[in-house]
């Protein structure tokens, strides 16, 4: 199940192209039908109308026997890149868009289970879910660098006509 939390949007056009994402989280497997004793939980986020996830899930575990676990798991997973998400529920039918261009990204978490006993459930809960964006790095427009470096001339030539001038 996908969960996506309005409040959370990262806008690259906005705030600057994305170079990785980082996420943690606290999951408990809280219980389940009669042969369960695990619940998957992982990055989830929509750009556009795509669903994006990376492979890497965090599993929280029970003791078995659809039995809750003793207490919350932390889970850190850090550095992915647009390259490490496939899109659901078609796995590689896109590539997230991290440039400067890219539309919002609301972000959010997918729940599942390894379960495959018909009418079997499994609950689990999520806490201290926290996401990081880190931005590209900030590579110079080559236009802007020009400009600059005109700029930069300017006062120079200034000062070599004032020179030129005053020795006239």
């Amino acid at each position: 199940m996908v969960n996506l939390l309005n409040s959370a949007v990262y806008n690259p056009s906005v705030s600057g192209a994305i170079s990785s994402i980082d996420i943690s989280f606290d999951a408990k497997f809280l219980g389940g039908s009669t042969g369960t004793s695990q619940m998957a939980f992982r990055l989830a986020f929509e750009q556009g109308s795509t669903i994006f996830v990376p492979l890497t899930v965090g599993v929280a575990q029970g003791p078995g026997n659809g039995q809750p676990g003793a207490a919350f798991q932390s889970f850190s997973f850090s550095g992915f890149t647009a390259a490490d998400f496939v899109t659901i529920p078609t796995p590689g039918s896109g590539t997230p868009d991290f440039s400067n261009s890219g539309a919002p990204i609301t972000f959010g978490y997918v729940t599942s289970d390894t379960v495959n006993l018909d009418n079997a459930f499994v609950m689990g809960g999520i806490d201290n879910w926290s996401v990081t964006v880190h931005p590209a790095a900030n590579v110079p427009d080559p236009s802007n660098s020009l400009l600059l470096l005109s700029l930069g001339l300017l006062p120079f030539l200034l000062y070599s006509q004032r020179e030129c001038q005053s020795v006239s």
